[in-house]
């Protein structure tokens, strides 16, 4: 095909593309080639946005990707990481800016989203303190401790001191397992045990403790494991 045809040819199908999006019919692969050309332009861009979704598997884990995992794709340059990144960003920043706004019990979901956006493709443990206030708005998010890739250690003190500092009414953990194991350890129960009594102390309330692994987010809140009656 020549290179007159070949750009014929790519500029309809972008076209394409757009109407698909406009007429929200677009698909995840359609919007990462859209993605792709905005810094690609002219070029038939299909290659990369494959190549991209065989390497990271999800749509989603492609955006949370580091950079640097972004750049060994064949193809990809920096300023396609670049958009990736931002939109990554925003995304993220536009979860928080919910729940800065919303009770975490009525965004739930944007919750979820928001802490495996943060966590999900993380190579090591890392434990995050969301403390939230009368409401159950969030007042900030705080990474309390990054660990191995099986392990961060925990201080229950710094979490209360943290949460009378900035006059939380409760709080929210979640952490990551990067191996994927998608339930709680025995571990992450004695740790959230000790937490929540460590907090009762000063009338703070455990809110949830989420774990993110493996593309996905489990609440102890959802399972009844905050219950009263529950043995950790």
């Amino acid at each position: 095909m020549s290179t007159d045809q070949d750009n014929t040819f790519h500029k309809g199908h972008r076209r394409r593309l757009a109407d698909r999006f406009w007429d929200h019919k677009a698909t995840n692969d359609d919007i990462l080639e859209l993605i792709v050309g905005m810094s690609i332009k002219g070029r038939d861009v299909r290659r990369q946005a494959r190549a991209l979704m065989k390497r990271f598997g999800r749509f989603d884990q492609i955006f949370a990707a580091s950079p640097d995992a972004l750049m060994r794709v064949d193809g990809v340059g920096k300023q396609t990481v670049e958009n990736i990144k931002i939109i990554h960003d925003a995304f993220t920043r536009i979860s928080a800016s919910i729940l800065n706004k919303t009770p975490v019990y009525m965004a739930h979901e944007t919750l979820e989203t928001y802490c495996r956006t943060v966590l999900d493709t993380k190579r090591v443990e890392e434990f995050h303190v969301i403390y939230l206030d009368a409401e159950h708005k969030v007042i900030l998010d705080e990474l309390h401790n990054t660990g191995t890739v099986d392990y961060s250690d925990i201080h229950e003190l710094e979490i209360l001191y943290s949460a009378l500092g900035c006059g939380a009414k409760s709080v929210c953990l979640y952490h990551n397992h990067p191996r994927g194991t998608m339930n709680f350890s025995r571990d992450d129960k004695l740790t959230t045990q000790l937490v929540r009594d460590t907090l009762k102390v000063a009338k703070i309330a455990l809110y949830d403790h989420l774990l993110v692994a493996a593309g996905t987010t489990l609440s102890m809140r959802n399972e009844h494991m905050l219950d009263d009656n529950f043995i950790m």
